[in-house]
């Protein structure tokens, strides 16, 4: 009975390696063969589309779909030959071996995993400063009303509004950004509560506060919905803003360590399965001799 059950613990971890191979093969092709489709897919995760309208993510993904479709290859192999533990002797430490190696892939994309995405903070903020150029002024009526860039033909400055509302980042390297691009600055004549005003406006309503109640939304109006619009609009230092010290580059990058994360789970809990894998052959080979 004991020996029964170790046959199908070792044909389960087989299958499991298998499937997982497969998976994995699949999914690193589609991402190397056809980025569309996985772009696609990231965008249906909430705040990933505001940044694959910014700027091409692919190139951060581009490392791990290789190394998927080689832990894949592995895994495939070995799963398929998981039988040849059960029946073929000569074989068995050649299948421990060939588990042992994928071992030893799944360590080295969890090192990759957790040393190179702090290589591409640079990049990314380089890349997201260049579509800054595409960032286009809001329109704000004399009542204080904004109308927002159309994501059908501003995509990009719709998203940096977007992401800049619903994480409450302002810029790219700093939310002084903004102070560097003439494109931005615009004049409008506000008149609010019998105050007219005119604003040369450094900083998009997105990198100003909003009030508690509409958190995460992109408000429809400077005076409902901004915290002191006019500190916000007439600042000539960051320090004037009502943001945080957070960079939309450093919500970016956390986008990409939990990413990053899910890699280094998924490639840990591999790691477990093959060690059982590699303990019940050992010991599968170790009954059969005697």
């Amino acid at each position: 009975m004991a020996d029964c059950i170790e046959k199908i613990l070792i044909f389960t971890v087989g299958l499991i390696l298998w499937a997982c191979g497969i998976l994995l093969i699949t999914f690193g092709s589609i991402a190397l063969a056809s980025p569309e489709t996985i772009i696609n897919l990231l965008s249906m995760i909430d705040g990933v589309s505001n940044v694959t309208n910014i700027f091409n993510v692919m190139p951060l993904f581009e490392g791990v779909s290789i190394f998927m479709i080689v832990l894949g290859c592995f895994l495939f192999l070995v799963g398929c030959s998981g039988g040849v533990v059960l029946c073929k002797k000569q074989l068995r430490f050649g299948y421990i071996a060939c588990m042992a190696g994928a071992m030893v892939t799944e360590i080295c994309l969890i090192v990759y995993a957790a040393i190179y995405p702090g290589t591409m903070d640079g990049w990314i903020k380089e890349q997201m400063y260049t579509t800054m150029l595409d960032f286009k002024s809001v329109d704000i009526n004399t009542n204080g009303d904004i109308t927002y860039a159309n994501v059908t033909n501003y995509p990009v400055a719709n998203g940096w509004e977007n992401l800049q509302f619903q994480t409450q980042c302002c810029g790219a390297y700093a939310p002084n950004d903004f102070m560097n691009f003439t494109h931005w600055n615009k004049v409008y004549d506000i008149d609010i509560n019998n105050d007219p005003t005119t604003y040369t406006v450094t900083f998009p309503p997105s990198c100003c506060k909003v009030h508690e109640a509409y958190a995460g939304q992109a408000p429809t109006n400077v005076d409902e919905h901004l915290v002191g619009y006019k500190e916000c609009f007439i600042a000539t230092t960051a320090e004037g803003l009502y943001v945080s010290d957070q960079t939309c580059s450093d919500v970016v990058m956390s986008m990409v360590w939990q990413f990053n994360y899910i890699s280094i789970i998924i490639c840990s809990c591999l790691i477990v399965v093959e060690l059982i894998g590699i303990l019940l052959s050992a010991l599968y080979a170790k009954k059969d001799r005697h």
